[in-house]
């Protein structure tokens, strides 16, 4: 499908749109819940602060874990997709999106039962509904990105991973069909609320590595993107993909990882699980075949002594360093850090500010994002008791 012109959308008769900040209309929500605490606007204060609840019942309540997030600066909107999918009951492929400017959450469509119409064509393409215009759920994690020139939310995912349709009742049609299952990436139109899919050799191979490789998306370049023992792009066009092989330098990829690019070409991973004992990793993108690709030892950052930074999430701040989070203690609490990439020489900083939490490891904190607007993060946590927003500001 060809991509659309950048601002060129109509909507047509009859058709619901937010006007939401004049010039940035947006699709209609299908149900919107928030008990807010406080607004964006109206919080100036540093440290953590607790902005809204979102009540268990507008998402599934295992939907955050595993879903991803990508920011809209313009409509100060956090984008999300994705969720559990571990069997036929945690299969949610509705978009969310929190508005900061309202504190209010929507889900703009309602999610399509994987016991209805989800379906495997004969040429392997996945579908939600009989009219083939949704994608089926996934784990998304840190796997997406917003397109702010065509105001589309992009999905890379590894479709029906962990989702054991096999084991489904009914089996979804076409289940023979699945060894060979197609991985296009696909784009949600968040004027429209539309779908679209772009398929090619190249996104079925990029969008196929194990759960929770994440992704960095550079407009211009492509996408790269750590998957066990190679560092992975994916051309601009997305016709061709090219594995470059870091066998024994990286000694743990940290799935469920968080990927940012600092230095214009340096992608440095933050957090993820398999490996407590580090930080994170970097790799070199300007030099992918011989370059500086190394861990990141929790040992090398004295501010890090006795914390964890397992499942917790990160963002890079709008000077390009990285705010991420790390947790201790019984209870938990979780502190916020800052990671510099100080040309090279990497330093932590503790900003000293703590928020008390609930979960441990195993709950999976992907969804933050930087808002230029409130100079802070935006963070979608269930560590803390249900799902809820919760700002960051140093």
């Amino acid at each position: 499908m060809a991509t659309p012109t950048p601002d060129s959308y109509s909507v047509g008769a009859g058709a619901t749109v937010l006007a939401g900040r004049a010039s940035n209309p947006v699709v209609a929500s299908a149900a919107t819940a928030g008990a807010i605490t406080m607004l964006a606007k109206d919080w100036s204060a540093s440290g953590f602060q607790l902005l809204t609840t979102i009540p268990d019942g507008l998402m599934l309540v295992n939907l955050p874990g595993h879903s991803g997030s990508a920011w809209d600066e313009a409509r100060q909107s956090m984008w999300v997709y994705g969720s559990e999918t571990h069997g036929s009951a945690q299969m949610d492929n509705a978009v969310y999106r929190w508005d900061a400017e309202t504190g209010l959450c929507h889900r703009i469509y309602n999610r399509d039962p994987a016991t209805g119409d989800h379906h495997i064509r004969a040429d392997g393409l996945m579908f939600a509904d009989a009219g083939e215009t949704r994608p089926w759920a996934a784990h998304t994690f840190r796997n997406l990105w917003y397109d702010a020139t065509t105001k589309e939310l992009g999905v890379c995912m590894n479709t029906e991973e962990h989702a054991y349709a096999t084991a489904w009742s009914p089996l979804p049609a076409g289940s023979g069909y699945l060894a060979s299952r197609k991985l296009p990436i696909w784009y949600f139109n968040t004027v429209t609320g539309t779908w679209r899919y772009a398929l090619t050799d190249a996104t079925n191979a990029f969008c196929a590595p194990e759960l929770g490789a994440g992704l960095v998306r550079i407009p211009g370049d492509g996408w790269w993107r750590v998957a066990g023992s190679y560092l992975t792009h994916l051309s601009e066009d997305a016709g061709t993909v090219t594995n470059f092989s870091i066998f024994g330098k990286l000694t743990n990829v940290l799935i469920q990882s968080v990927p940012h690019l600092v230095a214009g070409d340096k992608l440095v991973v933050i957090g993820g699980t398999g490996s407590p004992s580090h930080l994170g990793f970097v790799c070199d993108l300007a030099n992918p075949v011989s370059g500086d690709h190394h861990m990141l030892p929790l040992s090398l950052f004295p501010a890090l002594s006795g914390w964890s930074v397992e499942n917790m999430w990160s963002v890079k701040m709008g000077d390009g360093r990285i705010l991420f989070g790390a947790y201790q203690g019984s209870p938990q609490q979780v502190g916020a850090f800052i990671f510099n990439w100080n040309a090279g020489s990497p330093t932590v900083t503790d900003t000293g500010h703590r928020l008390a939490a609930s979960g441990g490891s195993s709950y999976y904190e992907l969804r933050a994002e930087w808002s230029a607007k409130y100079n802070c993060a935006f963070l979608m946590s269930v560590r803390h008791g249900g799902n809820k927003m919760i700002g960051v500001r140093i």
